[in-house]
């Protein structure tokens, strides 16, 4: 599951349903997308919901409702993890360039 914040997803839902040479919008368009948005009512991108509620409480659903990966897509805006009262402890696992510049990091808690 992809997790992104309104103003990452707005751009990205305009681009990657058409990007059939970006080799990262095959995946996209087919993964679960979360947006969390206190100002967004729908998402139009297939595979997409809106989140709008806490923070805390909408990713600790997230964790028991998915398969136990959610990446945390980003882009310029307000940071969506800052209303954390502390950092999430996290190892990392690695990094893969998918081309046009975006990197694919893998983090995981720390156990």
């Amino acid at each position: 599951m992809i997790i992104m914040g309104r103003t990452h997803y707005q751009g990205a839902s305009q681009y990657f349903p058409g990007a059939v040479d970006d080799p990262y919008a095959a995946v996209l368009n087919a993964a679960r997308k979360v947006v969390f948005s206190h100002t967004l009512a729908t998402a139009d991108w297939a595979s997409t919901t809106v989140a709008n509620g806490d923070l805390a409480a909408e990713i600790k659903k997230l964790k028991l409702d998915g398969d136990g990966y959610i990446l945390a897509d980003g882009g310029n805006g307000p940071r969506i993890f800052d209303g954390l009262e502390q950092p999430a402890r996290l190892e990392f696992v690695s990094a893969t360039p998918v081309g046009g510049g975006i990197n694919e990091l893998i983090y995981r808690p720390i156990r």
